[in-house]
């Protein structure tokens, strides 16, 4: 219940950028127009995603693309790849900017 209604927020969010899109266009700025269609899309995937999962079970065109007839059956799902060395960079690169950017206003 609480997913369907995080969807409903999402696509007035779209709707509401997708709007907001229209209005820059007809001013002319285009760089309002780039952000907000960025947003629009961003906001717009959950609930298209949502949408198509529905309709796979209706509609035997969108049944098709999660068939796995044709496939080599020696392909497994998801795998397990060690995420250490993404994490190790991710703590680097915060000690970095804490060291250089938060400690010396805090020194001052």
């Amino acid at each position: 219940m609480l997913v369907n209604f995080l969807y409903v927020i999402l696509a007035v969010s779209c709707a509401a950028c997708l709007y907001l899109v229209i209005q820059a266009v007809m001013l002319g700025d285009s760089g309002s127009a780039w952000l907000f269609g960025a947003f629009a899309f961003l906001l717009g995937l959950f609930p298209a995603n949502a949408i198509v999962k529905l309709l796979e079970q209706r509609i035997p065109f969108f049944n098709r693309m999660q068939r796995t007839e044709g496939r080599d059956p020696t392909l497994r799902g998801t795998r397990f790849v060690p995420h250490w060395f993404l994490m190790t960079a991710l703590v680097v690169s915060g000690l970095l900017f804490l060291a250089v950017v938060v400690l010396p206003r805090l020194l001052k």
